[in-house]
């Protein structure tokens, strides 16, 4: 029973942390994606970055396309690999596809979604 109230508790938590990008940064998290605390947890604590990670199995494509209609600005081009958008607010979106996970040296054939506030 204490491990379970345990577990519930922890869970409610991660779900409150995940939700805060959007609540932080105002920028919508795209549907569906997954919170990744792991590389979440590597932006912060090793490269010193305010941010949030997500991962989809969507095409960078179909994600790109969603923050288009969000109303960010693109900076650069769009790739078969990703893109950067930007807000007014100091938030970068990049989009990756493939991605190096950091913890493991793994390439990662997901995407990738990083919700960061690089400048004030």
């Amino acid at each position: 029973m204490k491990r379970t109230f345990v577990f519930v508790v922890a869970l409610s938590l991660l779900c409150m942390y995940a939700a805060s990008a959007d609540e932080s940064f105002g920028v919508p998290i795209y549907p569906g994606a997954k919170f990744d605390s792991a590389t979440s947890k590597v932006l912060k604590e090793k490269i010193h970055i305010n941010g949030f990670c997500y991962r989809t199995d969507d095409s960078v494509q179909k994600v790109v396309e969603f923050y288009k209609n969000q109303g960010l600005e693109l900076s650069g081009d769009i790739t078969k690999e990703g893109a950067l958008y930007q807000t007014k607010t100091g938030v970068d979106v990049s989009i990756q596809n493939p991605w190096l996970d950091m913890n493991t040296g793994t390439m990662m054939t997901d995407t990738l979604i990083s919700i960061v506030k690089l400048r004030d």
